[in-house]
């Protein structure tokens, strides 16, 4: 890999995002309100679990933000207001990241209860037939209730069960090419200086998202300046006992980085200051 870089939505990349949008809600409405009683392929999205809004408020708290919810319970406009908090700032790709971690998967079930993500009372996925199946299976649905086609109906239970199943693998098998080319890039930058942003916080050390290449690496507590460090959970916040430095979600470093490896997807980091 030669260089990183993000890829640009343009306006008529969300232009059409906004059609294809428009033809999977129309379809899944057809069939609940013409084909009630036809089983279908829908695309579900469960509401989020309480103890993980729970994680996520506490969370973004340690980066000054506030996320609206009773009890855990939140609405999708309570999500889409908490990422329009962080939409210019540095941090922005993280909370969508820790965003997305909190909320249920999207599935795909004959069984309709409608997508929380989307706050649609139902959704289909049917734009995509040359490349994903649960669009042919729509479309095939399609054609037997309007006369197209006389054959017998699958087994939907089982087929998108499968089909959810082998998503989650292909969506796996995407993150992990593309953390290895980020690793295989930053294998020719060791000992660079990069400016980042703390992603995160344990009693073993601080991760960092680097800016200009999209990586998280770690910086381990055991190479940290002359100090010693408590983690406080309810804070996410490691402090020096002796010295008073703190890290915590949200602050701006800059790190050198030290190894990587392919293998494993792990780069490991100092912060500039040497330590000492």
């Amino acid at each position: 890999p030669s260089a990183i870089i993000l890829r640009e939505r343009k306006m008529s990349n969300r232009l059409i995002e906004e059609f294809m949008l428009l033809a999977n809600k129309a379809v899944a409405a057809l069939m609940i309100e013409a084909f009630e009683n036809t089983e279908f392929v829908f695309r579900i999205h469960d509401i989020p679990n309480r103890d993980q809004i729970i994680k996520l408020a506490d969370y973004v708290r340690a980066f000054g933000v506030k996320l609206d919810h009773r009890q855990g319970i939140v609405s999708p406009t309570d999500l889409q207001n908490l990422l329009e908090e962080f939409k210019n700032r540095p941090e922005a790709a993280i909370i969508e990241d820790a965003t997305l971690r909190a909320m249920s998967k999207a599935v795909y079930s004959p069984d309709n209860i409608g997508h929380f993500g989307l706050a649609e009372k139902s959704y289909t996925h049917f734009t995509s037939p040359i490349r994903r199946y649960p669009d042919l299976l729509a479309h095939r649905v399609l054609k037997r209730v309007n006369g197209f086609l006389d054959d017998e109906p699958e087994d939907l239970a089982t087929i998108c069960k499968h089909c959810s199943e082998r998503e989650k693998v292909a969506t796996n098998a995407e993150r992990e090419s593309i953390r290895l080319k980020q690793v295989q890039y930053l294998e020719r930058h060791l000992g660079d200086e990069f400016s980042g942003v703390v992603s995160g916080v344990t009693n073993f050390g601080v991760f960092v998202r680097l800016d200009d290449v999209f990586v998280e690496g770690m910086v381990h507590v055991r190479d940290m300046d002359g100090d010693f460090y408590e983690y406080d959970d309810s804070t996410y916040t490691l402090r020096g006992t002796q010295r008073g430095k703190t890290y915590k979600p949200g602050d701006r470093v800059r790190v050198v980085v030290v190894s990587t490896n392919a293998e494993t997807r792990e780069v490991d980091l100092y912060f500039a200051e040497k330590p000492k």
